[in-house]
């Protein structure tokens, strides 16, 4: 990792205050900008910006979210599910597609144990390595974007550069925050560009600063950083082999209705369990664009290549976390920083969420098909990749025999079994959730989500299962999708004059 003087670190190259953009704006003073404003700010009650030049030391806050494996609960939990499923085969029989369920818990098991190995121990990275955070923006609500750009200034490992890009939102209220706020951090700027998508908003970033820092930390502007994120996700790079790193990503909004609390849930089980395990073998297969760290020299080689992308004849300006995880499995490791934990808005609404999954289902099949024909099969991620598009073929299939062809070919509907699998293999994949420990939050809130968990697996068969097939049907969809028809989650009431994590 290439370092440098640490005098040099505050204002590296003393970047000029201001705002470039594709239609030029004026640079003025900061007391001329607030007056000119028509501030979103004051209706929104966001946070007071300090008129400082210098860079207050962020002060330590204490983790709300705190991410520590509890292996011998998880495990044990684990144990009991398996019995309550060899219980119910020994009861019903075995009936002749039971060799589905028997794969469900061999992928479900084989997973868990991965999971819960111990992940290395990195040596922190020195305070010298040069960082630029990216926060691309588009039709986002200005009180979330003040509590994520507050997140980052307030990080025991401070950024070097933060770069913040709006891609052309027709509603400019964040914009003009993250303008005042910039103007009063010269290592800050904001840029404004005609709407081109959230991957060459990245690349505005990538190409003004390859080449002055050692990492880039990409964070989605719907999203809060723990106090500790930065520093703990630049310590998988002390290992020269690690090319990417994922954070941790929980919910934000999780005590606004059920399906937050459900989505937080998925979270947990993506990262903690899914995520963690594939990290054991140095092949996470999508890093989370939430909050991704990417180390800069590989960046510089594959960027014309990240934002050239073509499929079907398009060019691809969605599935840019998956994109650049597996340019970056061409060159090393991809892992998961478990401590570098983030909170994001997740949807409240069903809408957010089906125009979410949709885009999230378009990249899984087109990332697959680069992967298993750009990746080796030496590498784990080939199989791993594999794996993911054999299991959901599969799996699929299985859900179609069990509840329709089945009972058209013999007459006896087998809806209780699939019912119960589902149950079992939601509880299997949740287990985790106990690892995450929460301000405030106590036990039994924690237990009372857990119990949930099979009806998060109800929607994802009924629901999302159905939306990956569309996925596939609209590969040649350039959308964004889930701001395009406006700020995706508005910042609740409750949210307001809490800008800073406490």
């Amino acid at each position: 990792m290439i370092l440098h003087d640490p005098t040099e670190r505050l204002i590296p190259h003393a970047p000029e205050t201001g705002v470039t953009c594709a239609e030029v704006i004026p640079h003025v003073l900061p007391e001329q900008r607030v007056a000119e404003l028509d501030p979103p700010t004051a209706r929104l009650d966001l946070p007071t910006i300090q008129l400082t030049s210098r860079r207050p030391k962020a002060p330590v806050q204490p983790d709300e979210v705190v991410v520590a494996p509890r292996r011998g609960l998880v495990l044990t939990l684990f144990l009991v599910i398996l019995a309550a499923a060899a219980a119910w085969l020994w009861w019903r029989g075995v009936p002749s597609w039971s060799y589905y369920g028997a794969a469900v818990g061999v992928l479900l098991g084989g997973k868990l144990v991965l999971s819960l190995l111990r992940p290395p121990r990195w040596t922190p990275a020195p305070d010298t390595t040069r960082v630029c955070v990216v926060v691309p923006i588009y039709n986002e609500d200005p009180a979330i974007v003040a509590r994520s750009l507050a997140s980052i200034e307030a990080q025991t490992h401070q950024p070097t550069y933060v770069r913040i890009i709006d891609d052309g939102s027709p509603d400019r209220s964040a914009y003009d925050y993250a303008v005042e706020w910039a103007s009063t951090r010269p290592w800050a700027k904001v840029i404004y560009q005609e709407n081109a998508g959230k991957r060459e908003a990245m690349g505005r970033a990538f190409r003004e600063l390859v080449d002055d820092v050692d990492v880039f930390v990409c964070v989605d502007s719907d999203t809060v950083l723990e106090p500790s994120a930065i520093r703990e996700g630049l310590a998988p790079f002390s290992d020269p082999r690690t090319a990417a790193v994922t954070g941790t990503v929980v919910a934000l909004n999780q005590d606004k209705g059920l399906l937050p609390q459900l989505l937080d849930l998925r979270y947990v089980n993506a990262f903690l369990y899914e995520r963690a395990a594939y990290s054991r073998l140095g092949s996470v297969l999508c890093v989370c664009g939430s909050l991704a760290f990417w180390r800069a020299d590989i960046v510089k080689q594959r960027t014309d290549e990240f934002l050239g992308q073509q499929f079907l004849g398009e060019t691809c300006s969605y599935g840019d976390d998956r994109h650049l995880t597996n340019l970056s499995l061409l060159h090393g490791r991809v892992v998961i920083a478990h401590r570098a934990v983030a909170r994001t808005a997740v949807p409240e609404k069903g809408g957010h969420l089906i125009r979410q999954q949709v885009r999230w289902g378009r990249s899984f099949f087109r990332e697959s098909l680069f992967a298993l024909t750009n990746l080796r099969p030496k590498r784990a991620a080939w199989w791993l990749t594999l794996l993911e598009t054999v299991s959901w073929v599969g799996f699929t299939a299985g859900l179609v025999l069990a509840l329709f062809i089945l009972p058209a070919m013999t007459g006896e509907a087998h809806w209780i079994d699939y019912l119960v699998w589902v149950v079992l293999a939601g509880y299997a994949r949740s287990v985790h959730m106990f690892s995450v420990r929460r301000a405030g939050r106590p036990w039994w809130v924690q237990t009372g989500v857990f119990l949930m968990a099979p009806l998060y697996g109800m929607i994802h068969v009924l629901a999302l299962l159905p939306l990956r097939l569309w996925s596939l049907a609209t590969l040649r969809s350039t959308s964004w999708g889930t701001r395009a028809k406006g700020v995706g989650v508005a910042a609740a009431t409750s949210w307001r004059g809490h800008a800073c994590p406490a």
